[in-house]
């Protein structure tokens, strides 16, 4: 059954008690992914992500299986048979979709530039990142799955405005958007060599993380697959790894075991000095 929630128009305006973030956030952090957390032999029930309560942001335990689906961009329908198989492996895939072709593909002006995207038009991408806010105050996510113009808009809303955690995000559209990158963040990129995306440059993805994270704290991992597209056709086989990696299910060691053998998948994982010192390159 397809529970993929479709909402016109977003129901709520920006709070008052919430100040608009400066626009800017450039102080330069490593890719940093800690190799002792997790059990190889085991996946935790809950996974920590910090939802905003006024002002303030405050850590919470969440069950790993909460996945929420940004649908438009993510490939949802073109890539289906990926996500049938993550509710197969037990997740629970809450799903919210923008509604309506036209407000699916208008972006706010000045989306691109440095900073938190505009979300004050409620009929663009950025008043669509306050419907995802509203289905995660109904089940909070352990993890957020986002893809091309998901991750360049609604994700910096979510980021901005209720909830920070492990994210998946296909062809790294944050990056490009130039949207600040909290600590709390825990990116995993999916990225793809025959993209029209910068993020088709693995070197541009890691320099761009680099530049945009805005605190000690922030992860980031690229799966990099050199021979695919806009629109991933090999994402089923590195989608399940990808969200292992994000929320620490399991050790990074483990995971690299699993992603070894793929071939045309490079996987850049660094350490907390901005040097990388594990590369997959198959």
């Amino acid at each position: 059954m397809d529970h993929t929630k479709k909402v016109k128009k977003a129901k709520t305006s920006p709070s008052s008690s919430q100040p608009r973030d400066k626009k800017g956030d450039t102080r330069a952090d490593p890719i940093v992914i800690d190799d002792d957390k997790g059990d190889d032999s085991k996946q935790a029930d809950t996974v920590t992500v910090h939802v905003r309560n006024g002002r303030a942001w405050g850590p919470i335990e969440v069950p790993r299986t909460n996945v929420l689906v940004i649908a438009d961009g993510s490939g949802y329908n073109a890539n289906r048979h990926v996500y049938d198989r993550l509710r197969a492996l037990g997740f629970k895939l809450d799903v919210v979709a923008a509604g309506s072709k036209h407000r699916s593909f208008a972006y706010p002006s000045g989306w691109s530039e440095p900073g938190y995207p505009d979300d004050t038009n409620p009929d663009d991408l950025g008043g669509f990142g306050h419907d995802v806010c509203e289905a995660i105050e109904t089940t909070i996510p352990a993890i957020i799955i986002c893809g091309s113009r998901g991750g360049q808009v609604p994700l910096g809303v979510v980021w901005r405005r209720c909830w920070r955690g492990p994210v998946v995000c296909i062809n790294g559209g944050v990056l490009t958007a130039n949207v600040p990158v909290p600590s709390q963040a825990r990116l995993v990129c999916v990225t793809a060599g025959r993209d029209y995306f910068a993020t088709q440059d693995i070197k541009f993805t890691c320099s761009k993380f680099a530049a945009l994270s805005s605190a000690a704290g922030a992860t980031c991992t690229v799966i990099h697959l050199k021979k695919d597209k806009h629109m991933p056709k090999n994402l089923d086989s590195v989608m399940a790894q990808a969200i292992q990696l994000a929320t620490l299910s399991s050790s990074p060691t483990a995971i690299r075991n699993t992603l070894w053998p793929l071939k045309n998948v490079r996987v850049v994982i660094g350490d907390g000095t901005g040097q990388v010192t594990t590369v997959i390159d198959n």
